[in-house]
């Protein structure tokens, strides 16, 4: 049964911006309910990382009147070529991990990534519907979201934390400022980052003992801070210096190419 809305107006082009990618999800109702809950607050991205049944007769029907919408999700096979070009990236998992992670609710969520959205790409990011996001995956956004439930229950059915969420975006529209002028990294700017540092720290050694745990520190230390394009640039160009007195001649050539305002 439908419900009625507010009428219809004119969607502003940072909701275009926004994209909700759906990690591994397992049942394509989900998907086609998922199409539905965003098309219906004027999301209009959506994105599946190795959907297990897609495209799918269940999925469509589901989706109802964002069938079109359905119809233009980018499918791809890892959340790398999902978020690569986005400034911001928030996972949603309701998890607790040892590691220090910024938690934000969906309302702060929403006003972020509208924010970044009126400049740049953003992604909301959920994970699989029996597991949730892996670990790994985590560390790839900057920050971590989740919904509030009572004791007796920890998770929502993925298509509603959607719903949630695209709601969230939506109601923030009338309060969201876009960001400063000066361009965020992108997520790929910034795994580019931690894959040269981790080359660095290898080069000098340090720390002879858990080096894993260390970039784990570094990550998260990055996903604290609104890097932006130009600041990544510069901390490469200062990682470059410090090979070239080392002697690290050995470094993959992608990995030194930094812009030249990391070279001042």
């Amino acid at each position: 049964m439908s419900t009625p809305g507010s009428p219809t107006v004119a969607d502003p082009p940072a909701l275009e911006r926004i994209r909700v990618v759906l990690v591994r999800p397992r049942h394509p109702g989900n998907i086609g309910a998922a199409a539905r809950a965003i098309k219906t607050m004027g999301l209009s991205q959506l994105w599946l990382v190795s959907p297990e049944r897609f495209p799918d007769p269940e999925a469509e029907i589901l989706a109802a009147e964002a069938r079109d919408l359905l119809a233009s999700a980018r499918v791809v096979d890892e959340l790398d070529r999902a978020i690569g070009d986005c400034a911001l990236t928030i996972a949603t998992s309701a998890r607790e991990r040892s590691q220090d992670w910024p938690l934000l609710s969906p309302n702060s969520a929403a006003e972020r990534v509208l924010s970044c959205a009126g400049v740049a790409e953003a992604a909301l990011v959920f994970g699989p519907e029996n597991s949730g996001l892996k670990s790994a995956e985590l560390y790839r956004c900057q920050y971590r979201s989740a919904i509030p439930t009572g004791a007796g229950a920890r998770s929502l059915n993925l298509s509603h934390a959607v719903q949630v969420y695209a709601y969230a975006i939506r109601s923030a529209l009338d309060s969201a400022e876009p960001s400063e002028a000066a361009p965020l990294a992108s997520t790929e700017d910034r795994e580019r980052l931690y894959r040269h540092l981790r080359q660095v720290l290898e080069a000098l050694d340090f720390p002879r003992r858990d080096p894993e745990h260390l970039l784990l520190k570094f990550r998260a230390l990055g996903n604290r801070s609104d890097l932006r394009a130009a600041e990544v640039s510069l901390l490469r160009g200062l990682l470059r210096r410090v090979e070239q007195r080392i002697g690290n001649t050995e470094c993959d050539s992608t990995m030194s190419e930094t812009p030249r305002e990391a070279d001042a």
